[in-house]
């Protein structure tokens, strides 16, 4: 449990006074780890469960791309440093986006990391995952925990 309390800690950080970011941490085997997510992003108002294809499968996996680590870390530093509408600086510095960013992927584990994003790492084109005007989701998932960081703005 110590991996998933220092975890914990870490996203706690983007707790800044914003309610545009929401973390999601734990621990879940690679088969519920969409069906997780996406009961998560409904559990926060920002995703209607009739975007559920028919008979109630998740269909979040088909919006997202797998990503290599390095772009998982640009695009969650540039999420939590910049407004997606307005490309204003957000809630955490660039230089404190970056920390956080580099650290969430020793958090995660190294065992059998592997990471996906509806967008790239500058926010310029997305596949919407809620029904907010602009998001930005990475999920970061190894055999040890998983973590998913929402970005959520209007214009």
């Amino acid at each position: 449990m110590e991996a998933d309390e220092a975890l914990a800690q870490h996203l706690a950080a983007l707790y800044a006074p914003n309610a545009w970011l929401f973390t999601w941490h734990g621990s879940v085997r690679t088969d519920n780890l969409f069906e997780t997510v996406e009961a998560w992003l409904e559990s926060l108002g920002v995703r209607p469960a009739s975007w559920r294809e028919a008979g109630g499968e998740p269909q979040l996996r088909c919006q997202l791309h797998e990503v290599d680590e390095a772009d998982a870390v640009s695009t969650i530093a540039f999420m939590t440093s910049v407004s997606q509408a307005y490309g204003v600086p957000g809630p955490l510095s660039a230089q404190q986006a970056m920390a956080f960013a580099e650290g969430l992927p020793k958090l995660i584990g190294n065992l059998n990391p592997r990471w996906w994003s509806n967008t790239d790492s500058q926010l310029t084109g997305w596949y919407p995952v809620t029904q907010h005007t602009f998001d930005a989701i990475v999920i970061g998932h190894s055999d040890e925990l998983s973590a998913s960081i929402l970005a959520i703005d209007e214009d």
